[in-house]
């Protein structure tokens, strides 16, 4: 893995890149879209780290900056947008025909794109766009806090989505074409159910997070006292203050799962003992959620970041799990390993590489740790925009308001091979613990299905000091086995609903547990010191190892020396 900062002139003035998407096809297109008010074109020429970047072409149409690129996924068409309102679908041009504007020297353009379709969105800046997987329709996102769909077949706008309360920085689209996304500055991500019949476009609302309940930080210190449920109800994304232009969200390609950025962990200190309150821990993060749980609260959480993230975007390569998980240089030789892959953190037939580009850094994960596989800073000067994966899966480009791009280069195989099986069924993608220490002797681990009137929210990390050393790293290769238990930024934040595997043990949350209205499964846990039996051995009230049914506790029988037996009263 090698990342590299191009430093060409890729827009005049190195005026700021908003956008850049790679052609999904495979033949090696580029688009950026620049503050110049500029569409330009690309080829990335060769493989791995010998790829080399040749200027194409120039889309001189736009009024204002353009904010968002993005390629059909079927055929040669681009569609872009920006602060003049316009959504312009390109197409390339027959060969011998140009389309410049008068007086324009075009004379180095390797290729010629003309305008197919302009759609007017009432004069308000757009932010984002994503196409709908048959490339029919597409939905943008604007500054007017409305979400429009639009047929790219006819340029006129079919449905608009007015639900927002402040800009429509993101839109998603899902890859089975059953539901849309939209992420809006005013701390909201709505999902809307699509229906499409005889020619009639409609959606739907599917549900609509902003808030949910999170639980107090744990008191570090051993005392006594109980303290009381705590369970606080907050917003779990930034309002309209955080910097940015931009939330672009995203599906997994396989549809399973929705990553939304910008978000929040807020965490509530314990009173001190004078009374005084304490302010909030606050810890940036990104939210996943299930196909199934579109409509409910996220599952996970991917904490440490320095910053907040702005968009998250996955790899269209599907890969086959690692055999095991190196935790750090080796000076000793051993033999290949025929054990079964360890424990996804998701329960999926594969692996699925994303990223998640914060103001400062990219982070690099995949489906099958909670780790990051890497992480990338000190690369730009300027916040990150942008991410788009090639076709390959072995170069992701990042863009930067400092006018520049940077690619982070995998050679062939190493993230893995191929997965080339059947796509699993996503309707019950479920996470599953992952141990974070070896044991000798592992036991199964047992899979929660997500209960639907579960309150899931992710458990606060462990609370630690602001670290120069862990804030600063530039890049990292991070492993499960390298990486302490204790350490917020590789870990993935789990559910009360997520088995987890602490020496060996599997602890789960009972399945179907009841749900009252001033009660939580979590609050539950944070009820109180931990209980001990007659044998000494710990226990959460409600909760039974391993998801077995809840048994009746019998009271011991005492044995005297006479060889009587004496039963102590019921307790």
């Amino acid at each position: 893995m090698k990342a590299i900062p191009l430093t060409i002139h890729w827009h005049e003035h190195n005026q700021p890149i908003y956008s850049a998407h790679f052609e999904p096809n495979g033949k090696g297109r580029l688009a950026t879209a620049g503050g110049d008010n500029n569409v330009r074109i690309w080829r990335v020429q060769g493989e791995g780290e010998e790829s080399k970047v040749v200027y194409l072409s120039t889309l001189a149409k736009h009024n204002q900056a353009v904010n968002v690129v993005r390629f059909c996924p079927r055929g040669e068409m681009l569609a872009s947008a920006g602060d003049d309102g316009n959504i312009i679908l390109w197409v390339p041009a027959e060969p011998g025909h140009r389309y410049g504007a008068f007086g324009e020297d075009d004379l180095e353009d390797k290729e010629t794109w003309r305008l197919k379709h302009m759609c007017r969105s009432m004069g308000s800046e757009i932010y984002d766009l994503a196409w709908s997987p048959d490339g029919i329709f597409f939905i943008t996102g604007s500054m007017d806090n409305i979400a429009r769909v639009w047929n790219a077949q006819t340029g006129q706008m079919v449905r608009q989505i007015a639900e927002h309360n402040h800009y429509v920085q993101g839109v998603a689209w899902d890859p089975l074409n059953e539901f849309v996304a939209t992420q809006s500055s005013d701390r909201s991500v709505h999902i809307y159910t699509l229906k499409s019949k005889d020619g009639q476009f409609s959606l739907s609302q599917h549900g609509k997070i902003s808030r949910m309940d999170l639980p107090p930080r744990r008191p570090m210190e051993f005392s006594p006292k109980v303290h009381g449920l705590g369970v606080k109800n907050a917003n779990i994304y930034y309002n309209e203050t955080l910097t940015s232009f931009f939330r672009r969200l995203t599906f997994t390609p396989d549809g399973s799962l929705l990553f939304t950025p910008a978000g929040q962990y807020r965490t509530s200190n314990p009173t001190t003992g004078d009374g005084a309150k304490t302010a909030d821990d606050v810890i940036n993060t990104v939210y996943i959620y299930t196909r199934a749980g579109l409509n409910k609260p996220p599952i996970a959480h991917l904490p440490g970041h320095k910053k907040p993230s702005i968009a998250v975007k996955c790899s269209s390569v599907l890969y086959t799990f690692r055999r095991s998980t190196p935790s750090g240089p080796d000076p000793t030789a051993s033999a290949p390993s025929t054990s079964a892959p360890s424990n996804a953190a998701f329960s999926l037939p594969y692996r699925m590489v994303y990223a998640v580009a914060t103001q400062d850094a990219v982070l690099i994960y995949d489906t099958q740790q909670q780790t990051p596989l890497c992480i990338v800073s000190n690369l730009h000067y300027a916040a990150f925009t942008d991410l788009t994966w090639s076709s390959d899966g072995n170069t992701l480009l990042m863009t930067s308001t400092d006018g520049f791009c940077s690619v982070v280069v995998f050679s062939p195989g190493e993230l893995g091979e191929k997965y080339t099986g059947p796509i699993a069924s996503t309707g019950a993608t479920t996470p599953s613990g992952t141990p974070t220490h070896p044991t000798s002797n592992p036991a199964p681990t047992h899979k929660t299905p997500l209960t639907p009137g579960l309150p899931v929210s992710p458990v606060p990390p462990a609370r630690h000091s602001n670290s120069p050393t862990r804030s600063s790293s530039s890049s990292s290769i991070s492993t499960p086995g390298a990486t302490a238990i204790n350490n917020p930024r590789p870990t993935v934040g789990s559910l009360p609903s997520v088995s987890a595997s602490v020496a060996g043990v599997p602890l789960t949350t009972p399945p179907q547990t009841p749900l009252g209205a001033n009660s939580s499964v979590l609050g539950k846990r944070d009820e109180g010191p931990v209980k001990q039996d007659g044998n000494g051995s710990e226990g959460v009230s409600g909760a039974t190892t391993g998801g077995d049914k809840k048994r009746r506790r019998i009271a011991p029988t005492q044995v005297v020396p006479d060889g009587t037996q004496e039963t102590p009263n019921a307790r």
